[in-house]
């Protein structure tokens, strides 16, 4: 199993019609989601990330990721999973983190009776500590399924407020 994450800001010049073209020399079967994200850091550069792949297969809760330590309070959290469909029918779930767990809530999760199983949860967590251990629980697992994972932290925007103050100074000059 493989997967791949891609991120892009919009701007003026995207239009309603904007189409992505995905290629890989990769003959497998490939899906997809695509995620609009609003109120996000407007620079890719601040996600924080960290990825897993998993061949032992069997333990029903799968370790997303080791932890990350969020840079910025407010931040959103999303866990995405996807592993071959190997065994019964699979789905995922019980997604948590072992520090300041938030409350997960999943956007998606696709089987399509096929080869592909995969899923995506988000939570906002406005601690800045380690988050330890990210998990999920996987159903249907057998000795053939390999899972894959990323764990990403989207900071949300930075909005800055100045305000001026201004200070009297005082001086004296000698005379000379």
């Amino acid at each position: 199993a493989l997967m791949d994450v891609f991120a892009k800001v919009a701007d003026s010049a995207d239009v309603a019609a904007t189409n992505f073209t995905f290629s890989s020399g990769v003959s497998n079967q490939k899906s997809g989601s695509i995620y609009r994200i609003t109120g996000a850091a407007q620079d890719v550069a601040f996600i924080q990330s960290s990825s897993n792949t998993r061949t032992d297969s069997v333990t029903a809760t799968y370790t997303v990721s080791t932890g990350i330590t969020p840079t910025y309070a407010d931040s959103l959290l999303m866990m995405l999973v996807a592993k071959n469909q190997g065994g019964a029918a699979s789905s995922f779930g019980t997604y948590a983190i072992a520090t300041s767990n938030p409350s997960w809530t999943e956007q998606v999760d696709v089987n399509d009776g096929g080869t592909e199983v995969r899923a995506c949860a988000t939570a906002i967590r406005p601690e800045i500590t380690a988050t330890g251990n990210a998990t999920v629980v996987i159903t249907g697992l057998d000795a053939s399924t390999d899972a894959v994972s990323w764990f990403l932290v989207i900071p949300p925007k930075l909005d800055v407020s100045v305000s001026p103050t201004v200070v009297v100074l005082t001086s004296t000059v000698p005379l000379v």
